[in-house]
């Protein structure tokens, strides 16, 4: 047998004496509501638990009594005393000015009816100064009728990885750069160095046409066959570095 949970609503009227002459009242079957209620409390508590030990900010916007509620580490993200009333007055306390703007235009399209969820990121501005960089998943419950009755959501703390990645675009165009110089270096060089060896196979064949003497006409070939050599090596790094330019 189940428990079913009833209330109950009573009038006594009295005579002229205050003496009790009539009771009426009427009862209604709430046990439905109860365990929904029951359900969600319980599902509430293992959510925050969930929140609170992975280090996520969990908040609850009840439409239906207009109130904002946050667990522990949306107090510790924002830097906001426990207990505090106005938690949507702080939260736009911290927000950061150039995310303002783009925060109320979430809110209008969720009061209109466009969203039912967003993901988004926002910056908060810490009590010395310093930028936390938060990432938001918002959800939006609607009852029968379409209207809003909830919005909650979680907020977790993306800062150490918004700076990991500046660190990396950093380091990614510090390479860049370094790789830009070296193929400057490598082609700059390439030419320097084709011009006088350019020269010196010029004369090496001249050298070759008007020496008679067999043992330094040896001499003189592997001088111009060194330097063919030097020069195909030369035009590879040209066409490397032309390589590595269209790729930029």
């Amino acid at each position: 047998k189940g428990i079913r949970y009833i209330n109950a609503v009573s009038k006594t009227y009295r005579d002229k004496d205050g003496n009790s002459i009539r009771m009426v009242g009427i009862k209604w079957d709430v046990t439905e509501e109860k365990l929904r209620e029951e359900q969600r409390k319980e599902w509430d508590d293992k959510y925050d638990l969930i929140l609170n030990s992975t280090e996520i900010g969990g908040w609850d916007w009840d439409f239906r009594i207009n109130k904002l509620t946050w667990n522990e580490i949306m107090y510790k993200l924002f830097e906001v005393a426990k207990g505090t009333e106005e938690l949507y007055e702080e939260y736009e306390k911290k927000l950061h000015p150039e995310d303002k703007e783009k925060s109320a235009q979430y809110l209008e399209k969720i009061m209109i009816g466009e969203l039912d969820s967003y993901e988004s990121e926002f910056r908060i501005i810490q009590d010395n100064k310093s930028i936390k960089h938060i990432k938001s998943i918002t959800n939006i419950e609607k009852d029968s009728s379409n209207n809003i009755i909830r919005i909650y959501g979680i907020n977790l703390d993306i800062t150490e990885q918004k700076e990991l990645q500046v660190e990396l675009l950093k380091a990614k165009e510090k390479a860049e750069t370094a790789n830009r110089a070296k193929s400057t270096f490598l082609a700059n060089m390439s030419h320097e160095i084709r011009t006088p060896m350019n020269a010196i196979l010029g004369f090496g064949e001249i050298l070759q046409n008007n020496n008679m003497d067999e043992r330094n006409k040896d001499y003189i070939t592997g001088i111009i066959n060194s330097g063919n050599s030097l020069l195909s090596l030369i035009y590879d790094i040209l066409d490397f570095t032309n390589i590595e330019a269209n790729k930029r």
